[in-house]
């Protein structure tokens, strides 16, 4: 009798349950000596991070402020930030960052918005313990994924609640059903009609709406999350060509990709990786 699942079978259902929640996650142990400075104030951060300072200090400075960033504290930035960060270490500094971002089905931050914010926790020492499991389940492979999930998950449980978010404006519920449909299926060619019909709308309506609403157009909106989900991948994956970049984005061309890619970040896939840094 045939089994009703093989073993890959189970892995491409592992993979896809994690797809489900994460479009991107991945964390790492980071230590500079004596200075660092990074300057992200015309480069938006393409997902969210949470990092624990073990040694050093730093200085943030997001919209004119400055927030101080100590050893113990765990620091939340949100995917779209733009700040500068100033790194002193007597003579290292070390930080460990969980770097992710949510499917539209697992987003908590679908009616309110986070910002870059320190947060102070008695229990440093379980999430970061928590951060330095991922990237050796990572390494393990698929088999682990549901590890992966809750290692994160368990950290989320202790930081979310602390986060410091501000309403989303109203109206927007309008076009929720569109806006997921766009960050769960944004490799795929999504016509204006079909958002519009699932938002019970006039494909006019619908599109004075959304522009009203995001500030874009749906075809932007559509590329900057790809293009978000590319800058990630250009980081994480520093072997991973352009091309295939670009095809697993959903570009049908690498040239219109990267087009695409200089009219959003101002710069080119090869210049972002070469030049940005994580966190």
């Amino acid at each position: 009798m045939k089994p009703i699942l093989s073993h890959s079978d189970n892995k491409s259902m592992i993979s896809a349950r994690k797809e489900s929640f994460f479009t991107a996650i991945r964390a790492a142990k980071y230590t500079f000596m004596h200075r660092e400075y990074n300057d992200f104030l015309h480069s938006p951060r393409p997902v969210h991070n949470l990092a624990v300072l073990t040694k050093g200090s730093c200085e943030i400075t997001v919209n004119d402020t400055v927030i101080d960033f100590n050893c113990g504290d765990v620091l939340f930035i949100p995917k779209g930030t733009v700040y500068a960060s100033e790194w002193t270490g007597n003579p290292q500094i070390s930080f460990t960052s969980l770097h992710f971002d949510f499917t539209a089905a697992a987003n908590p931050f679908l009616s309110c918005v986070p910002s870059l914010q320190v947060i102070k926790t008695d229990e440093e020492r379980f999430v970061k313990e928590k951060l330095s499991e991922i990237p050796e389940l990572r390494e393990r492979g698929t088999d682990c994924d549901f590890q992966v999930i809750a290692a994160a998950y368990s950290i989320f449980a202790i930081v979310f609640p602390k986060l410091k978010t501000s309403m989303i404006k109203h109206g927007y519920g309008l076009i929720q059903p569109a806006i997921t449909l766009i960050e769960n299926r944004f490799r795929e060619d999504i016509k204006i009609k079909q958002l519009a019909d699932l938002c019970c709308m006039s494909e006019s309506r619908f599109f004075a709406w959304f522009k009203k609403l995001t500030g874009t157009t749906p075809v932007e909106y559509k590329n900057r999350i790809a293009i978000g989900f590319a800058k990630a991948e250009l980081i994480s994956e520093p072997h991973k060509s352009v091309e295939r970049v670009a095809e697993e984005c959903g570009f049908d061309s690498a040239i219109y990709f990267r087009r695409v890619f200089r009219k959003i970040t101002g710069k080119t896939p090869s210049e972002y990786r070469k030049n940005e840094s994580v966190l």
